[in-house]
């Protein structure tokens, strides 16, 4: 029987082989970097945090100069680094202060006020020890020598870093005669501040809760598809009257991905991302029978590609972690230095949540009335709305043609056997895909789409400004809500509501109204999906207020247990109604 994958998967095992051939080559090739007793130079390092405590660190060397990168990893500091390639590593966190990876590869840890700290970096005057010099261009570009003093602190305007001689540093940090060939560390904390430590783990009845209502969720999972008897499904007359089932209101969906959208965007905790998922997949697993489910399903095993690559770009870029699994060669641009464990987890945990957010997107496109969903929209986003739709439905309709174009040439013989051989699937894919385009432009054009507008549809110059800048406050908004900064997540998002309403208005101030065959529905299905999603959606922006780091979680420097919330992880299940109410 011809295999209906959709897409080329012998280029991607060839990819995945030749990925792991080089790994393995990197660990056993790779050289051990080990100190000589003499000749070794050393550097000073100042680390300030937000509270005042203060690092001294005193570095040995071999080489005649390093990095500032590679002299803040030497110096046994917990820091967590993130790689940009030839813009070279940023810091995302020293000794506990900072950012995680996932915001540090949006902003580098700096926050959207002028006045927000973030780690800057300097070096000290070898004159007078007072003057700490900014460098703007990191500490990847800076060549530390023998002698040098480099600092760092958590601000946004003065270093507030002391002037100290290079030999006071030196005793401070516990090498007295300043030679050695080990780091040498202390940290001195000010009147009234206590060391940095790290949140105590869950305790053991904690987990056990927790790993519970995982079950239970599980469970109620296979027995809605398996021993439970389905629900009778809301019914309304087709043609020839006939009955046929009716689909959920487009608004109830829509409240239902944004709450089960939303835990996946604000961060990586894993019981939070497997309360989600199995939620999702149960949803998606009673919902996506039929041919409509067929098309997406190939979306979900491009998604478990594209997990599986975001695991190794993990593992191969963020070197950080205290449980070291091999190492790579240092020459190696980006892939050079340690493989981590913890870096494997983070990936593993990005993978889920990148499954997670497409399985919702499958879910609402198998089970969404998208012709209800653009009725529903007011009338001067009818265009967007129809183009929106028209460039969606294509992803399905181009994987399926891939799939019959793939088993037509290979009725014909063909067999790939490189990357050259991708042309035959790539040329009838385009034509087809061109010829689509063309037949549905025809039957819009044949039914006005796009004609001018009647005179009084016509928006004027505010009222488009009114609504481009309702959308920006919309995603700005939505962008603040996913980094927790609640006050302005809501004012945002309270200013995209009036200025939408400004701009859809009539010239006569009369909200445009637009008639309908069949006026949509909103019924006990409808109420029971839309108040689980929003009981789910009050739970987590009262748990996003209250405790952020129940959502979050960083392996980084050192691998630790996660966060548990319990109200958080009970409330999850209600994201089971859609399967509980439908078929």
């Amino acid at each position: 029987m011809t295999s209906r994958l959709a897409m080329p998967w012998h280029i991607i095992r060839l990819w995945l082989l030749l990925s792991l051939a080089a790994l393995l080559l990197g660990l056993l090739l790779a050289p051990r970097t080990v100190l000589a007793d003499d000749h070794l130079n050393h550097a000073g390092l100042v680390v300030r945090d937000a509270e005042g405590r203060v690092t001294y660190a005193w570095v040995p060397f071999a080489e005649e100069e390093i990095d500032g990168i590679a002299l803040l990893k030497r110096s046994g500091i917990p820091v967590v680094t993130v790689g940009f390639g030839a813009l070279g590593e940023g810091v995302c966190a020293i000794g506990g202060q900072g950012c995680g990876v996932s915001q540090c590869r949006r902003t580098v840890c700096q926050a959207s006020a002028a006045d927000a700290p973030y780690w800057q970096y300097f070096q000290q005057d070898a004159a007078n020890p007072a003057i700490w010099t900014w460098q703007p261009l990191g500490a990847s570009t800076t060549d530390v020598q023998d002698g040098d003093v480099f600092g760092w602190s958590w601000t946004a305007d003065e270093p507030e870093l002391p002037a100290l001689p290079v030999a006071e540093i030196a005793s401070l940090a516990g090498a007295s005669d300043g030679e050695g060939n080990a780091p040498s560390v202390r940290i001195f904390l000010p009147d009234g501040v206590a060391a940095f430590a790290a949140p105590p783990a869950p305790d053991m009845g904690t987990t056990a809760v927790a790993i519970v209502i995982l079950v239970v969720i599980g469970c109620s999972v296979l027995l809605r598809l398996t021993l439970t008897p389905l629900p009778p499904s809301p019914v309304e007359p087709g043609e020839g009257g006939l009955m046929r089932a009716r689909p959920l209101d487009p608004r109830a969906w829509l409240i239902w991905a944004i709450a089960a959208s939303l835990p996946l965007l604000l961060g990586r905790n894993p019981w939070v991302l497997a309360a989600t998922l199995l939620a999702v997949l149960g949803v998606w697993a009673a919902g996506s029978r039929g041919a409509a489910g067929a098309r997406w399903r190939p979306l979900l095993r491009l998604a478990l590609v594209f997990g599986a690559v975001s695991v190794l770009f993990n593992l191969l870029t963020v070197h950080v972690g205290d449980i070291i699994v091999g190492t790579m060669p240092e020459s190696w641009p980006i892939v050079g230095g340690p493989l981590t464990f913890n870096a494997l987890i983070y990936g593993l945990l990005s993978a889920m949540a990148i499954f997670a957010l497409v399985a919702v997107s499958a879910t609402l496109g198998a089970t969404l009335d998208w012709s209800a969903m653009m009725r529903l929209l007011p009338e001067r986003m009818a265009p967007l709305a129809v183009a929106g739709s028209i460039a969606w439905s294509y992803l399905p309709r181009t994987v399926v043609a891939f799939s019959e174009i793939r088993e037509a040439q290979m009725a014909r013989g063909y067999r790939p056997r490189g990357i050259r051989d991708v042309a035959p699937l790539v040329m009838p894919l385009l034509a087809g895909g061109l010829e689509r385009s063309m037949i549905t432009a025809e039957a819009l054009e044949a039914r006005a789409f796009g004609a001018p507008l009647a005179p009084e549809l016509i928006p004027r110059p505010w009222q488009v400004v009114s609504l481009l800048v309702g959308l920006i406050a919309a995603l700005t908004g939505a962008f603040c809500l996913a980094l927790g900064q609640m006050a302005a997540s809501a004012a945002l998002l309270a200013l995209a509501v009036l200025t939408f309403a400004a701009g859809l208005r009539s010239r006569g101030g009369r909200a445009l109204r637009r008639t309908r065959y069949r006026d949509p529905l909103w019924e006990r299905p409808e109420w029971i999906v839309s108040g689980a999603a929003i009981a789910v959606l009050t739970v987590e922006i009262v748990i996003l207020a209250l405790d952020p780091a129940a959502f979050r979680y960083e392996p980084y420097p050192t691998l630790t247990a996660p966060a548990i919330a319990l109200p958080l992880l009970a409330a999850f299940g209600l994201l089971l109604a859609p399967a509980a109410v439908r078929p």
